[in-house]
């Protein structure tokens, strides 16, 4: 969590990868990826915009890793595992102060939630969920189709688990989920 300026590059990147997409949201887009490049630094890896060629939504092409990335209108969230063949991981970050309407609260609500976390954080750990399946296993998932138990996520009826955590922060909710199957 700290302020360094983004690299006129990734925004130039974003430009040419997605001129259609409002300026503010490809801003957010070239800060997330720009945070992938500081957390690959730490292993020792250097991605730069003229290296950046995802494979999917979890992996690079000639890096060893997985990684998953959120970003909201002020804060990006950069999760790298220095496993490539590690089961998916995901990560969402939300503002506090989001307010989610009782129609997406009803929608990704399942009967065997945690009754102790508040909208917002189901919404955080469900969108991590869905972002800790690969492209395939995506398809047919609904954030109402993952349960967040205590144990653990649960994805379609029992058939895969992974461990979700919360990470405590003033302002935002940070939810963090790795599959173990």
């Amino acid at each position: 969590m700290d302020a360094t300026p983004l690299p006129p590059e990734w925004p130039a990147l974003a430009e040419r990868l997605m001129p259609e997409v409002h300026p503010r949201r490809r801003r957010e887009w070239a800060f997330a990826r720009f945070a992938l490049a500081r957390n690959l630094a730490k292993l020792g890896l250097a991605l730069t915009p003229d290296n950046y060629r995802p494979e999917g939504y979890q992996r690079l092409t000639d890096f060893p890793v997985r990684f998953s990335l959120s970003h909201t209108k002020s804060w990006v969230a950069a999760l790298v595992s220095a496993q490539a063949d590690a089961p998916g991981l995901g990560v969402d970050v939300e503002e506090k102060s989001r307010r989610l309407s009782p129609d997406v609260e009803r929608r990704m609500f399942h009967s065997l939630d945690d009754s102790e976390l508040s909208p917002l954080e189901r919404w955080a750990l469900k969108e991590a969920a869905y972002k800790a399946l690969s492209e395939g296993e995506q398809e047919g998932i609904w954030l109402n189709s993952i349960s967040l138990r205590a144990s653990g996520a649960v994805f379609r009826k029992e058939e895969c688990v992974g461990n979700w955590q919360l990470v405590p922060h003033e302002e935002l909710v940070l939810g963090i989920v790795q599959r173990r199957c």
